[in-house]
């Protein structure tokens, strides 16, 4: 007898196989979008003394010496639509130093690299043909400035200009056919170094201190003197007197020389006895009297 066929085992139904994830959309480096407006106010020192840039809307943070005192220039790169530069020139203070930094620093800008400039306080005026040719460069039109006067340009480095005004204060705002990302906030500027303190230097008094000055000669009088008046003396000759102890004065009839003076010469011993004679009268008065 014919042997009995299996049934057929009943088949599994198949699996329903997942649909496979999109792989995520690598994120562009570069944000597509029409445009970015910028504005730039500037203004010199009796205007309102400032310098400020805006990428929509917003304040753009940028440091320098001197309160940002001259020229300051930020820099935009299409390519990569960020700030590439922020800086500041004192040409007020240096012009040749700054006049040579700011010229060098746009000359080696490639072309097609936006250039925005603000002045603050004071410099436009100290501008040389260096600084000017290289604001030229990217767009500028102006031939110098005057002391504290404000500037602003939008320019293209390698084209015209987007934007430029020149005056006490001025604002112009226009707007580049890229997207630029807002730079971030720069460092703080770190405080100025001290000086290493050093021991305290001791004191030294000045040599006028050390020793007492000596007492100047008086000047010489110019007034006019009578020269000294001398009696001339010469040798007279005079009658010889002797004293005894007991203070008697006795003459003899003879002369001796000394210094006397002219009208001395040629007394008789007379004449002297004359006057001890009366000399001697005075004395014995006196001491009658006690005195």
């Amino acid at each position: 007898a014919p042997q009995p066929v299996a049934a057929p085992q009943p088949v599994a139904a198949p699996q329903p196989v997942a649909a496979p994830q999109p792989a995520p959309a690598p994120e562009p480096s570069v944000q597509a979008t029409d445009s970015t407006s910028v504005k730039i106010v500037s203004a010199g020192h009796g205007d309102g003394n400032v310098a400020d840039f805006f990428l929509n809307d917003k304040k753009i943070d940028i440091r320098g010496e001197a309160g940002r005192r001259g020229l300051n220039v930020v820099t935009l790169d299409p390519d990569t639509q960020q700030v590439t530069s922020r800086k500041t020139y004192d040409v007020w203070a240096d012009p040749q130093t700054e006049n040579t930094r700011l010229a060098g620093d746009i000359n080696s800008l490639p072309d097609g690299r936006i250039v925005m400039v603000a002045c603050k306080d004071s410099g436009m005026e100290n501008l040389d043909a260096r600084a000017i040719a290289a604001l030229w460069s990217a767009g500028a039109t102006i031939p110098g400035g005057k002391e504290r006067e404000g500037y602003a340009l939008i320019g293209v480095k390698g084209g015209e200009a987007l934007a430029e005004e020149q005056g006490g204060r001025v604002e112009v705002s226009g707007s580049v056919p890229f997207f630029v990302r807002h730079p971030p906030p720069l460092a703080p500027s770190p405080p100025p170094k001290m000086p290493a303190s050093q021991p305290p230097q001791q004191f030294s008094p000045p040599t006028w201190a050390k020793q007492p000055a000596a007492a100047a000669a008086p000047a010489p009088s110019t007034f006019p003197t009578a020269p000294p008046t001398t009696e001339p003396t010469q040798k007279v000759r005079v009658p010889k007197l002797q004293v005894d102890p007991q203070g008697a004065v006795t003459y003899q009839d003879e002369t001796v020389e000394r210094d006397g003076k002219p009208e001395e010469q040629g007394q008789s011993w007379q004449e002297v006895v004359l006057m001890l004679d009366k000399l001697q009268e005075k004395i014995k008065a006196k001491r009658l009297a006690g005195l």
